[in-house]
């Protein structure tokens, strides 16, 4: 017994859906984000509705959307767990650098709510412990973290080693 497929048909319409198939595969390549994934996905079964003779714009719009954001909610579990593993990665990370030297790298003002310390090749947002304004180029101590700002003691130079200003 045979079975009839369908004549499959290239047409204008399939290609660009495999173009955008293409580029929006090349920009999770470098993003990792699920949402070019889903874009991706939802229109490679674009295409294939396509090429099976669905070429109605409207049936492609449907298709493309509805398997877009099917495809975005099945990947909300993993987006949740994806964004925690980032927040706890930046929690041990910052916690890690109590006691380390900084260099400020934008004026801290507690009063502004501005600054930035540079620990590395990381910079970061820093407020001070004294509430002093700490100019750029200061270096500082990390004491502490609130939440994912850094606390940081100015360091003073007395002679021949720093200590931390009061």
């Amino acid at each position: 017994m045979l079975i009839a497929l369908p004549l499959i048909a290239f047409s204008k319409f399939a290609i660009l859906w495999v173009i955008l198939a293409l580029v929006a595969f090349a920009v999770h390549f470098f993003r990792k984000d699920y949402i070019s994934l889903s874009v991706a996905i939802g229109a490679v079964v674009t295409a294939f509705a396509v090429m099976f003779g669905y070429s109605s714009l409207l049936v492609q719009a449907l298709v493309f959307l509805i398997t877009t954001i099917v495809f975005l909610a099945s990947f909300i579990p993993a987006m949740i767990e994806q964004s925690n593993q980032k927040h706890l990665y930046n929690q041990v990370k910052t916690f890690d650098l109590q006691g380390k030297g900084a260099i400020v790298t934008e004026t801290i003002d507690n009063m502004k709510a501005q600054g930035h310390v540079k620990v590395g090749d990381q910079e970061y947002v820093a407020r001070t412990s004294t509430g002093n304004i700490v100019q750029t180029g200061t270096q500082v101590v990390i004491l502490d973290k609130d939440k994912d700002i850094l606390i940081a003691l100015e360091l003073v130079n007395n002679g021949d080693d720093f200590q931390g200003a009061d």
